[in-house]
């Protein structure tokens, strides 16, 4: 039997009491991607996972990126950020 695990990628504050983290991860045999949000539930507590977030399987990852590759685009087309902010030419 496969046990549950996380595997930390990657984590980004996205305000002082909230973490962002993405993480691989195995959950009764079914394995995603885990982009969720972090918070304490007391002040100075360790951060625990909140309901916000997004699973996504590993079949569904190439598509979830075409998507983000067009967020990428919107957000230059309005304005929002330049390609340089995204590491483009």
């Amino acid at each position: 039997m496969v046990k549950d695990f996380d595997v930390l990628v990657g984590e980004l504050t996205k305000s002082p009491r909230q973490t962002l983290k993405i993480s691989l991860r195995t959950y009764k045999g079914r394995r995603f991607v885990d982009i969720r949000t972090f918070s304490p539930l007391v002040e100075g507590g360790e951060p625990k996972p909140t309901a916000r977030g997004v699973s996504v399987s590993p079949e569904m990852w190439p598509r979830f990126r075409e998507v983000l590759a067009r967020v990428d685009q919107a957000l230059c087309e309005k304005g929002w950020l330049d390609w340089e902010d995204l590491g483009g030419d």
